[in-house]
């Protein structure tokens, strides 16, 4: 079995919100990802369906210098830049404090890095060497996930790990393969919107690794 850092290298986010991201990070992994704490800044019930436009114009556009945009967010003297980019409605936390940084100077400098994000992203699903991972509160119809599968494997052959709830019949840690490019992974619970940090952290290890066991054991690895 891989150590965890390792391990959660393995997985890369695809915009419902950052506890994937914020998984990786406890278990000491840092991947550079387009979506690792990104979330697509629209009601729940059409993220899924932007994900899969801008997979099919391959984030065209994403990081041009008009479309990105710094606002100051949190609490009095705690305040952290936000990372708002209108062409395909995502927004991230840019982890610099308020008035540590020219907010020109960063919008600049996150364009750039939002630019570069894509080709990564896209060589990535080229590569299909990573776990793709869709996670939501509002659970996605079958179909969604579906056409979502379908999507990603134009670019190569991904495996889409998409994550629920557990309930009585699929534990906690539990994945099952749904079908060619598919699983589907349990955690014990997800971490609400508001508070995102609140992660069931052991839980998503757990998953995280019964998922990766059986995505080398379809790959013969």
């Amino acid at each position: 079995m891989l150590p965890l850092d390792k391990l959660m290298l393995r997985f890369e986010a695809l915009g419902d919100n950052c506890e994937l991201g914020l998984v990786q990070r406890r278990a000491g992994a840092e991947p550079l990802g387009l979506l690792r704490f990104a979330g697509f800044f629209i009601p729940l019930e059409i993220r899924l369906a932007r994900l899969l436009k801008a997979l099919e114009c391959r984030f065209e556009g994403l990081g041009r210098p008009d479309t990105v945009r710094v606002e100051a967010a949190g609490a009095e003297g705690r305040r952290e830049y936000l990372i708002k980019e209108s062409a395909f409605d995502l927004m991230y936390h840019s982890f610099q404090a308020e008035g540590s940084i020219d907010p020109c100077k960063l919008r600049d400098m996150e364009a750039k890095k939002l630019e570069f994000l894509r080709r990564k992203f896209l060589s990535d699903l080229a590569d299909a060497e990573k776990i793709l991972v869709w996670k939501s509160n509002a659970p996605p119809p079958e179909a969604d996930i579906d056409r979502l599968v379908e999507a990603l494997r134009r670019f190569g052959p991904n495996i889409l790990l998409w994550v629920a709830e557990a309930d009585a019949e699929h534990p906690a840690g539990t994945v099952e393969t749904k079908g060619t490019g598919l699983l589907k992974g349990y955690v014990d619970r997800f971490a609400p919107y508001a508070n995102a940090t609140d992660v069931s952290y052991e839980s998503w290890f757990a998953m995280c690794a019964e998922a990766d066991r059986q995505a080398r054991d379809a790959a013969g690895r």
